[in-house]
């Protein structure tokens, strides 16, 4: 059984093999707010980001989100998104003077919106819906029934893929079958709905879809953005997802289009306990060499290293980094999140 995990440069590849305007390409942590705050098309309101500038003891000025995305440029800087929605969550409901709705509507502004019209540039044709999703369904394509994808992203690309190459898809942590492919998105996503006691996922193709407004419903509840110093267990959404595939052991272990980062601590965990049953550890990316190399290096394992999916669908190996010295499911599921 292969566990495949998709990270940013998964939507980024798909938006490059789709042909779409660079400015409209999904974001990386390291443009993240460049991405989705400095476009003229998503101009995003900055009444928390002033604050959190001041902590730092630097003068907001009359731009601070200009200001931010220019010193989050500089990796030495300090000053990241990370760091940022870090001080956000500390501060949320009552740190904020302007809102008390302030942590809703960082999620809502500060990453839905801004992605689904990037999502809606890149992938949608006028009259015709989504576009075929090549890169995903070439993936889809290596995939048999009963593997587990392991989505860190909040878009529903390689979903829609997966239905698109005639895959079935059922999202954790509803009951699977091993018919198709188990999808698991513990960090939310733009298609599941939750209130503060349940939640279920729409279909892959509602982006743009507006929340439900029975009981509540809304897609910011579940998102869970990337921030130092986080953990599943202040997520319960995100922890129920994460434990239904805890236990997994894969034999296959692919991450595509994944970058490690410091605020990876619970992934990293879940990564090192699939590594007693893994046989084969693979890393799907462009910079094939050196990704390969930081996975090696933290899980202390080889790792097979591709530069594109073609190379990984045909074995052809951009080098091999050795061990350190040292279809969807239809049902709405509502689970208890009490």
């Amino acid at each position: 059984m292969r566990i495949l995990v998709v990270g940013a440069g998964a939507s980024i590849e798909e938006a490059r093999r789709a042909g779409a305007p660079q400015e409209f390409w999904p974001p990386s942590i390291g443009n993240f707010a460049e991405k989705l705050w400095g476009s003229p098309h998503n101009q995003f309101f900055v009444y928390w980001l002033p604050d959190y500038l001041r902590s730092l003891h630097i003068d907001p000025g009359p731009d601070p989100t200009t200001l931010f995305i220019e010193l989050a440029r500089n990796p030495d800087s300090g000053i990241n998104v990370e760091r940022l929605f870090e001080y956000c969550w500390a501060n949320r409901g009552e740190g904020f003077r302007y809102h008390q709705g302030d942590w809703a509507d960082l999620i809502n502004h500060g990453i839905l919106s801004p992605l689904t019209f990037l999502m809606s540039q890149a992938f949608y044709s006028q009259g015709e819906g989504i576009n075929q999703l090549e890169a995903g369904k070439l993936v889809a394509s290596k995939l048999r029934s009963g593997d587990i994808v392991l989505n860190l992203n909040y878009d529903t690309l390689f979903e829609i893929a997966l239905e698109q190459a005639g895959r079935r898809v059922t999202y954790a942590p509803n009951s699977f079958n091993g018919d198709g492919v188990l999808v698991a998105k513990p960090h939310g996503s733009i298609n599941l709905l939750a209130n503060s006691e349940s939640f279920w996922f729409a279909q892959p193709d509602s982006i743009g879809a507006l929340p439900s407004s029975e009981d509540d419903y809304r897609n910011h509840v579940a998102i869970v953005p990337p921030r130092f110093n986080k953990s599943y267990a202040q997520h319960p959404i995100a922890q129920i997802i994460f434990q239904s595939i805890a236990r997994t052991q894969p034999r296959n272990l692919t991450f595509w289009g994944v970058g490690l980062t410091d605020s990876d601590v619970d992934l990293i965990e879940i990564y090192r306990s699939w590594m007693r049953s893994a046989v084969t550890v693979e890393v799907i990316n462009p910079d094939a060499a050196a990704v390969a190399g930081k996975v090696s290096g933290i899980l202390a394992r080889k790792v097979n290293a591709y530069a594109s999916i073609e190379e990984w669908l045909d074995g052809n190996l951009a080098g091999a980094v050795h061990k350190p010295p040292i279809a969807y499911t239809s049902d709405r599921y509502v689970h208890n999140i009490a």
